[in-house]
């Protein structure tokens, strides 16, 4: 460092003198604060082959999209699909509606909802919720409040869906969002 020259540095001070000198100024430095709006994600299957990032990870199949629906078939009792990566923040409407349809013997049963986060992305059960399911083969609005859930005002990054523990069920997923 030359003395009296000023130094290039993240704090807002500069050195008037060298070594140990407490000669120095306050410098301002003009800042731009931009408001950036996150979406969260949402998936609504309108495409046929295209499931939108979800994977059929545990005894699900087949796992596709046919006619707006991601359709599948439970093929033992501890079923479920996970989304690709994704990040963002928790929103501020912490309800994911998942609307869904499963056609199983006459059961009223519960699905689960889990999350990861950056700073914790492993599955477990802080991270989740419940939620009672209807099996009668119909269209049903699901929501579930993650807001309670351990995490959820931290970084997601993953989203996780068990439609229930119904060997031999159909299942039928319209749409998994944010309201």
């Amino acid at each position: 460092m030359v003395a009296g020259s000023p130094v290039s540095s993240p704090t807002p001070t500069r050195f008037n003198a060298g070594g140990n000198s407490l000669d120095r100024d306050l410098v301002r430095f003009p800042i731009a604060v931009e408001t950036v709006e996150f979406v969260a994600p949402r998936w609504t299957f309108e495409t046929d082959g295209d499931t939108e990032g979800w994977h059929g990870t545990n005894q699900l199949d087949p796992f596709e999209v046919v006619g707006g629906v991601l359709a599948t078939v439970s093929t033992g009792d501890d079923p479920y699909m996970e989304s690709s990566a994704v990040r963002f923040p928790g929103p501020p409407n912490p309800t994911l509606t998942v609307r869904m349809s499963i056609d199983a013997e006459p059961n009223r049963t519960s699905g689960q909802i889990f999350f990861v986060t950056q700073d914790d992305p492993d599955w477990d059960e802080a991270k989740s919720r419940t939620f009672r399911i209807t099996t009668d083969g119909e269209m049903h609005d699901y929501e579930v409040d993650l807001s309670t859930a351990m995490g959820w005002d931290a970084t997601i990054t993953g989203l996780r869906l068990d439609p229930g523990a119904l060997p031999g069920a159909a299942i039928q997923v319209n749409a998994i969002e944010f309201r």
